[in-house]
């Protein structure tokens, strides 16, 4: 097989790069510092307008935002910069500066020439790549230590995806029956505890890549019906995985599902997914959704804004899973603005700079600021401006077009009632009063027409009222008003004081222009107005969006996805009703609905409103209108002078930051509760939404302990598992301190934990010993790559579905397949179903499978134009492999030929085993290295000459010699080995235990194998010849040949 050499990096080029990376750092600080005192010289766009305005400027030119501007009087040119996003002629006409005062006129530049852009980005773009070349080179097994803290745990809930089981995976037959035990293990662990048997603590699958461990893994713990906890041993960079955002039950979280947003406490959401006391496994929520954040980025490459997220507006995210249990102890985080509560190893977001950074509440400090709605942020810095803030917060809609059901026909009583009509003559009147919970002469009267339901009557309304009513501001202020100062039993009504004639007027005008209703105005004896309207169902309206009762008053549900017009209009009403402004011109709003303030907080926060809550208490035996008040309590909201929006427009916005106050850790004896998998990993709770760190299962093996019976799956246990102090960073580097965890972890587990891990490798050879010891991994399950019969079940597996055409045989199929995983199967059918709709095909054909089962093991076609001499070299090459491996017995017959470009090779020759193979001989391998150098033995023969395209070739061969030699004892050296485990380890530290001498001989061994193998490669060409230049020839013309043709070629012999 052809390929072109890779050029091999050394010392002197690597210097040599880091002296151009030096160089090039240093030309680009110069250009940089260069651009920063030119930019010294640019003036002022003020300036430049009044140049404009006093006729003074003869041309301009704009390139983006950057003004070259030529003056009347002298020659040389001066520059500015212009700010926002209007164009320059655009702001010209907003400060009324009229363009012919410039004489020769603006000239606008589309685009910087490219060779501008390249001289501007050459320097940068070299040097990072030159970077990064060294820092791949420096990097080590030590580097996954920069990824500390973000695991990739991931905890399979129940009812969250469709489970694999034992009788979806095909070609492990032997492995699944040996996992059976394991699944025995796992549902009935007393039963062999009885016989003081001890349970297998670890299970190791063993085997090379897609063969099915993962699958298998997952089947396990479906089978026993255990929770299963899942992650990659790359991603295993300490014991303490991810954190969990555990709060207490009161933590206010806005909640949407079916498409109505709530402000409730947690507990209610995540206790309506469990029965009684159960608290064992997270429970699936799907359709669920909470308010998290949307995270930014810098843009400059390779800076830490990359891994540190930035706020950048809260938005709506699915929640995966709840979890709730129960603990001891909790922490009070008392904060400039309000309480949360957590567990110690909850996290919650602070503000640090440059980002967000999730922080344990036990590792909290005052003084620490919490992220927050609205998020106060700074801006880029402008050197006409400084240094300038903005509001982050939520992005609202900016138009909606809602209608409201006006009569909201209650379903009970009108399922009721149809009960009711429906068993006229079936069941007696009694029977139904009794089922539906009324008298029997309601019923009686319901049967005889005598009349309806009156929430269902319209008989007797007699007013002209619509049948739904569209969402506008104007009906958004009288909800305010009505949540303020309405009542809505028996009838609707305003009540505001006897001065409060603005208020009457335009409560009175907006319900004409909504309801097109005049109102009933009634006096009282203390001094205030009410403004009435005699119908339960206006009165029912209201009370169905906004409540009824003032410790009952509730935001409308669907002002949580209204523009900031709406909500402000509902704000406007609220305010004027239950507020006022402060002498320090603070406005006020206070109510004795806890869950009204919370809500118009949040709100308020959600639109960029810094707001305050203050509790207060009311003392008993007060006389309000000559009546004496209950005593109770209330909550304030109060928005500061420069957060106000009713006061015009404001230079700025001085919102408080949520610095914390005092941490105090107190015993607790109740559930924590948890939301899962919500995107970056957070939602906003408390009485004022905080960013909250959403929940990843922090100790993996606690929360198996917690969840048992339960499966523990490690894939790819040798990134974490290698043997220890075999390295160059000590024996303290963060994989040795991982792995002696897990040892531990697992030497914990007590009698009577019904708890298994399960680990996965390919490379066993590398993994410590001590995780082979009783008590840990002692059981070990191999995985070979599916035989004949084991292929031909995975393609009948994965063939579902796909519409495979008339003919095309499996067994054949499973045949062509040798030495494919279930991964390969898998993806090689899925590519030909691809490369089948490519083409307009509606079934999928032996070409297609034969193509995509090449791509999937060379790699896809690379069309690129060859000379004709270059064309007739890969032939030859090609041929020579060909032709030597069909003289040599030991060979597999050759499948097919080609000198079409694939992956990184020129050509290629298949010759798949025809049968199954687990063991190799001497004579075999000699035949291998024999037909490897076929091709290199071509090029010699024909055109006297040598390609780099030998390369793997000569890669391959010398590869096999030298495990001959070194490891297969099949030289004159004798059966021994020479390249054991020991002696690679010892090797590392300059002492491998082998003499110089025996290696010397060793080398020699190799190389006369080599040579033997080269020169049999030569005599078979050479007798040969004529079949080499008809098979060449071919391939010139086909460029591709298959078995049958390549047996016509040879003569059949």
């Amino acid at each position: 097989m052809q390929k072109p050499k890779k050029e091999k990096q050394n010392g002197f080029t690597k210097g040599l790069l880091a002296f151009f990376a030096l160089l090039l750092t240093s030309w680009l600080l110069f250009s940089i510092l260069g651009n920063i005192f030119m930019e010294e010289e640019r003036k002022p766009i003020s300036e430049v307008l009044s140049q404009i305005q006093e006729d003074k400027v003869k041309r301009i030119e704009v390139l983006g935002d950057n003004l070259t501007i030529y003056p009347k009087e002298g020659d040389l040119p001066y520059f500015s910069l212009k700010e926002g996003p209007q164009t320059f002629s655009e702001l010209l006409a907003e400060q009324k500066i009229d363009p012919s005062k410039i004489s020769e006129g603006i000239t606008v530049k589309e685009a910087l020439p490219w060779s501008d852009i390249f001289f501007n980005l050459a320097p940068i773009l070299i040097t990072g790549v030159v970077l990064l070349f060294l820092f791949r080179q420096a990097k080590g097994a030590g580097s996954q230590i920069f990824s500390f803290g973000k695991s990739g745990a991931r905890l399979f809930v129940k009812g969250q995806r469709k489970p694999v089981m034992f009788s979806d995976i095909a070609g492990v037959e032997e492995a699944k029956r040996e996992l059976t035990e394991v699944v025995d293990f796992l549902k009935n662990p007393g039963k062999y505890e009885k016989l003081g048997a001890r349970i297998p603590r670890g299970v190791l699958l063993v085997g090379p890549p897609g063969v099915g461990k993962t699958m298998l893994a997952k089947a396990i713990a479906n089978e026993a019906g255990v929770a299963f906890l899942s992650m990659a041993g790359s991603e295993f960079m300490e014991m303490l995985v991810g954190v969990g955002a555990s709060v207490t039950g009161d933590t206010p979280i806005l909640v949407k599902k079916d498409g109505l947003a709530k402000l409730t406490p947690i507990s209610a959401v995540v206790d309506s997914y469990y029965e009684g006391t159960d608290t064992k496994l997270p429970v699936a929520a799907d359709g669920l959704e909470t308010l998290g954040f949307e995270k930014r980025t810098t843009g400059f490459w390779g800076s830490k804004g990359n891994k540190r997220p930035t706020f950048e507006k809260s938005a709506w995210k699915k929640v995966k899973a709840v979890f709730r249990h129960k603990v001891g102890e909790i922490y009070e985080i008392y904060y400039l603005g309000g309480v949360v509560r957590a567990t110690g190893d909850h996290s919650v977001f602070v503000r640090e700079c440059g980002g967000l950074v999730a922080k344990k509440v036990a590792d909290l400090r005052t003084g620490e600021i919490l992220a927050s709605l609205p998020m106060n942020v700074r801006k880029e810095y402008s050197r006409e401006f400084g240094s300038r803030h903005e509001i982050k917060a939520h992005v609202f809609p900016e138009e909606v077009n809602i209608a409201l059901d006006f009569w909201g026909e209650a379903t009970k009583i009108k399922n009721d009632y149809e009960f009711a009509m429906a068993n006229r003559g079936v069941l007696s009147q009694s029977e139904i009063a009794k089922d539906i919970g009324v008298c029997q002469m309601t019923i009686s009267n319901w049967q005889r027409g005598v009349y309806d339901p009156q929430s269902l009557s319209r008989k007797l309304v007699k007013l002209n009222l619509p049948e739904s009513v569209k969402v506008t501001p104007n009906l958004m202020k009288l909800f305010g008003y009505y949540t303020a100062e309405g009542r809505g039993t028996g009838s609707l009504e305003f009540t505001f004081g006897a001065h409060e004639n603005e208020l009457i007027s335009d409560c009175g005008r907006l319900m004409r222009k909504v309801f097109n209703l005049e109102p009933v105005i009634e006096k009282t004896e203390s001094n205030s107005i009410r403004i009435k309207y005699y119908s339960h169902h206006l009165g029912r309206f209201f009370t169905r969006y906004c409540g009824n009762g003032c410790h009952n008053k509730h935001v409308p549900d669907f002002i949580w996805d209204l523009p900031k017009e709406y909500f402000l209009a509902y704000l406007k009403g609220f305010s004027e009703g239950d507020g006022y402004v402060t002498k320090s011109s603070k406005l006020s709003m206070t109510s004795v609905s806890h869950q009204l303030i919370k809500e118009l907080a949040w709100l308020c926060c959600m639109h960029g409103i810094g707001v305050g809550i203050k509790e207060g208490e009311n003392k008993e035996g007060r006389i309000i209108k000559g009546k004496p008040v209950a005593g109770g309590k209330y909550w304030s909201l109060i928005i500061g002078k420069t957060s106000n929006p009713f006061l015009g427009e404001k230079s700025f916005c001085e919102i408080k930051r949520p610095i914390i106050k005092e941490i105090v850790r107190k015993p607790y004896d109740g559930y924590v509760y948890d939301l899962c998998g919500c995107e970056n990993e957070a939602f906003f709770g408390g009485e004022k939404p905080v960013l909250l760190h959403n929940s990843r299962v922090r100790d993996l093996f606690d929360s198996a302990k917690k969840s048992a019976p339960s499966l523990i799956f490690i894939d790819e246990l040798e990134s974490i598992g290698r043997q220890r102090g075999m390295g160059f960073v000590g024996g303290h580097d963060e994989r040795e301190q991982t792995l002696n965890q897990i040892l531990v972890e697992m030497d914990g587990f007590e009698t009577g934990v019904n708890v298994i891990v399960l680990a996965a490798t390919n490379r066993p050879d590398l993994l410590d010993p001590a995780l082979m010891r009783p008590g840990r991994f002692d059981r070990r399950v191999m995985l070979e790559l599916p035989d004949v019969s084991e292929r031909e079940a995975i393609l009948k597996i994965h063939m579902r579905g796909k519409p495979i055409k008339e003919g095309v045989k499996t067994g054949a199929l499973a045949k062509r397949t040798v030495g494919f995983s279930g991964a390969d199967i898998e993806n090689m059918l899925n590519e030909a179903a691809i490369l089948a709709a490519r083409m307009g095909k509606t079934e999928i054909d032996e070409i297609d499978l034969e193509e995509a089962a090449t791509k999937v093991k060379l790699g896809p076609e690379r069309k690129r134009m060859q000379s004709d001499e270059e064309k007739k070299m890969v032939a030859y090459h090609e041929a020579g492999h060909a032709v030597v491996a069909f003289f040599l017995p030991e060979m597999d017959p050759v499948h097919r030929v080609s000198i079409v470009a694939r992956g990184l090779s020129l050509g290629f020759t298949m010759f798949p085993p025809k049968d199954e193979r687990q063991n190799e001989t001497k004579s075999r391998i000699l035949a291998l290295i024999s037909a490897s150098l076929g091709g290199r033995a071509a090029e010699e023969l024909i055109f006297n000459e040598m390609t780099i395209g030998a390369s793997s070739d000569l890669d391959q061969a010398t590869g096999l010699a030298r495990r001959m030699v070194f490891e297969f004892g099949m030289s004159a050296l004798g059966p021994m080995s020479i390249d054991g485990q020991e002696q690679m380890y010892n090797r590392q530290f300059g002492d491998s235990g082998i003499s110089n001498e025996l290696l010397a001989e060793a080398d020699r061994e190799t190389r006369k194998i080599i040579n033997e193998a080269y020169k049999l490669s030569q005599k078979i060409l050479r007798e040969h010849k004529d079949k080499l230049d008809k098979v060449a020839e071919a391939l010139v013309k086909k460029e591709n040949i298959n078995e049958d043709e390549f047996k016509e070629l040879m003569g059949n012999e």
